[in-house]
């Protein structure tokens, strides 16, 4: 089957002979509309639509798309869109995986598949499946983000990761993509609320930070702190200088300001996610503050301060999709490698796997040229 996505059929093209036939897929990815090509790819390749089990993120899944892949007969968790606003995100995420899997444990026999796929968004599927599955030797896992990998990192792993997150590939080619819808975002936000010139920090300098720093600086006054390197222009610490900010973009994965520190914001201070999950602004603190609701995409005012789409990142609306097909079908490309490398072996270690750095270089030619 043809897909509608030219770099997932040259991916397809790399690996004609691979067939899947008796493989379990179970993954955690977000629910839009190219993720649905990246799993007609999948089950191209032999595997079962009733043997791919799905678990979305309430902030990035998309309710039509939701339902155009059970009509596929994807097993798509309810869990899904789960939500509530007084409990942080990652608290309840981790309980959603668990039930996620406890259900499939339910339901299936795992010593009667050839290979089982942990295709992961996060790091929490693969941490569940390292302790559920740690019996079984046909188990190979994917990670496609940063803050999966800092969290498997460092673990006892039972199985071979394949690490999408830290390659060249991602992080040179995925990042400005991401970083201009953020941008477009938060240009249509201030137009809104007729807020001109704003004074800007970013917090965090990794791939999307310097991407969002090269956009923003263009045209507002913007300065830059990484928590890592604490590289900085102005004196002292990024907490000292935040008072004085419009907008505060947190682009770090972690938590950036604590509960403690509001009070000392400016009055009307923006807070943007630009990461992943709810965590860079304490913002269930904030949501506990206010009524509790069921609408993760709810900009919430208080105490003098704006935390847009309830702390999560800017760039999920809860729309079709984030990033235009034809500039995400890179990363899309980039995970149906990482399956057809899971399912191959060819490194069979149980550690994280670097991914194959000829085939990144052949996907980055082909994707250049389009």
């Amino acid at each position: 089957m043809k897909n509608r996505l030219e770099m997932i059929n040259y991916v397809d093209g790399l690996y004609p002979l691979v067939k899947m036939d008796n493989v379990l897929v179970l993954a955690c990815q977000h629910i839009l509309e190219t993720t649905v090509d990246l799993f007609d790819a999948i089950v191209s390749k032999g595997v079962r639509p009733g043997n791919i089990y799905l678990m979305g993120k309430c902030y990035s899944t998309s309710e039509n798309v939701f339902e155009e892949l059970k009509e596929r007969g994807i097993n798509v968790s309810s869990l899904s869109k789960a939500y509530t606003s007084h409990t942080s995100f990652d608290e309840q995420f981790k309980s959603y995986i668990n039930d996620f899997f406890s259900e499939i444990r339910k339901k299936l026999d795992f010593s009667k598949f050839d290979k089982i796929i942990i295709l992961d968004d996060g790091g929490e599927l693969i941490l569940c499946a390292n302790n559920i599955l740690n019996e079984f030797s046909n188990v190979a896992g994917v990670e496609q983000t940063a803050s999966g990998y800092e969290k498997i990192k460092n673990m006892s792993l039972n199985f071979p990761v394949i690490n999408i997150a830290k390659s060249h590939a991602k992080l040179h080619v995925e990042s400005p993509f991401i970083a201009e819808v953020i941008v477009r975002k938060i240009k249509e936000y201030l137009e809104k609320i007729l807020l001109s010139e704003p004074k800007m920090i970013i917090v965090g300098q990794g791939a999307i930070g310097k991407s969002l720093y090269e956009l923003l600086s263009k045209d507002f006054h913007t300065t830059k702190y990484d928590i890592v390197t604490h590289c900085h222009p102005f004196p002292g610490e990024y907490e000292h200088d935040l008072h004085d900010a419009d907008v505060i973009i947190g682009a770090t994965g972690k938590t950036i300001l604590l509960p403690d520190y509001f009070k000392k914001l400016k009055q009307n201070t923006l807070l943007i996610s630009a990461s992943s999950s709810d965590r860079e602004f304490s913002a269930v603190y904030l949501r506990k503050l206010i009524e509790e609701n069921v609408d993760c995409h709810k900009d919430i005012n208080v105490d003098g301060i704006h935390i847009l789409n309830s702390g999560f990142p800017i760039n999920f609306d809860g729309s079709r999709d984030s990033v235009i097909a034809e500039k995400i079908q890179f990363t899309r490309a980039l995970l149906f490698l990482g399956v057809l490398e899971a399912f191959l072996g060819n490194d069979s270690r149980n550690e994280i796997i670097g991914l194959d750095e000829s085939v990144q270089e052949k996907i980055i030619s082909k994707f250049k040229s389009l």
